[in-house]
């Protein structure tokens, strides 16, 4: 369902600064999307590995560069050149579920006055199992304290959408 039959487009914004070893899996995870993407921006924060030829590999990927170093200023040049309805945001080692970008089109139609989601993360096979209680609560930490502090939710920014109109 979308608001007045109108197809939202999704722009996913990938920032990467020397991730050679994370764009292909990337880019093959938002590839693999049961509903694909309409735009993906793949930001070179001045990475002096592979990652720029390894992305420009994949059909349809854009790439803009970034050249202040600092995610901000690369998350923020995505957003800027991005055309989307819904601009997704995420980590060159995020692996989004195939549903990732269905579900959150469904959650921006459902619901116009929406903002932004996000969610916690889940932990890849290669963390060590003794490590894994410590990261999940890290996340639960980091959530809680921002909410108390700022009195206001976060977005993750490993992967979380937000409307166009927002930015």
């Amino acid at each position: 369902m979308t608001i007045k039959n109108k197809r939202l487009s999704l722009s996913v914004i990938i920032i990467c600064y020397n991730e050679e070893r994370n764009i292909v899996p990337c880019l093959e995870a938002v590839a693999a999307q049961i509903r694909p993407a309409d735009e993906i921006i793949v930001v070179d924060n001045n990475c002096t590995d592979a990652t720029v030829a390894l992305a420009s590999k994949f059909q349809g990927v854009k790439i803009v560069k970034e050249t202040t170093l600092g995610m901000i200023y690369a998350r923020n040049a995505g957003f800027n050149a991005a055309n989307g309805d819904i601009l997704i945001r995420i980590d060159a080692d995020t692996r989004l579920f195939k549903d990732w970008l269905a579900n959150a089109e469904e959650l921006f139609s459902a619901d116009p006055s929406l903002g932004g989601v996000t969610g916690v993360a889940c932990f890849r096979k290669g963390l060590p199992l003794s490590l894994k209680p410590l990261a999940y609560f890290w996340v639960y930490v980091y959530f809680t304290n921002v909410k108390a502090f700022f009195g206001t939710d976060i977005l993750w920014g490993a992967h979380m959408a937000i409307r166009s109109k927002a930015w």
